[in-house]
């Protein structure tokens, strides 16, 4: 048993003990993932669209928030993160400014991160591909990004 009072059951608490955060970044992310699936099946009528749309909108931006403060902009979660939630933006909350903006930027702190790394190891394969994919969405919607910035389709 040990006495000493930086150590605690509580690892969220515990700024020291991190393991805890890819599992609840990755859980908060397949909550509201789950619910944006959902309202693609749900009647836009349906009263439980828009508890649904809230719980999946809170989810994300707790999962971000999380996110934001304890992963690099390079990891590929947060990435993974980042597409979902311009997903979401656009096809549900029809707000895709907000999708583009997010995509943007956050592809814009990833190749800024990604210059200052001298070790880019084993992750960068699935960071690229996280980033492709963004990319990919991007494009899709009629929007190029090139080093985080966007240009109109020509």
């Amino acid at each position: 048993l040990s006495t000493d009072s930086d150590e605690s059951d509580d690892t969220e608490d515990n700024p020291k003990d991190e393991h805890w955060v890819v599992p609840k970044i990755f859980y908060l992310k397949m909550s509201a993932d789950y619910n944006r699936y959902l309202i693609e099946f749900q009647d836009y009528s349906d009263q439980d669209w828009s508890q649904t749309a809230e719980d999946a909108r809170n989810a994300y931006n707790q999962a971000f928030e999380t996110a934001k403060a304890h992963l690099d902009p390079s990891h590929p979660l947060r990435l993974e993160l980042v597409l979902s939630m311009c997903r979401f933006y656009y096809d549900i909350d029809n707000d895709k400014e907000r999708a583009k903006t997010l995509a943007i930027d956050e592809t814009y702190n990833c190749s800024q991160h990604l210059k200052h790394c001298k070790d880019l190891g084993a992750e960068h394969e699935k960071t690229s591909r996280s980033v492709n994919r963004i990319t990919t969405q991007m494009i899709q919607w009629g929007f190029y990004v090139v080093e985080g910035k966007q240009t109109p389709p020509k």
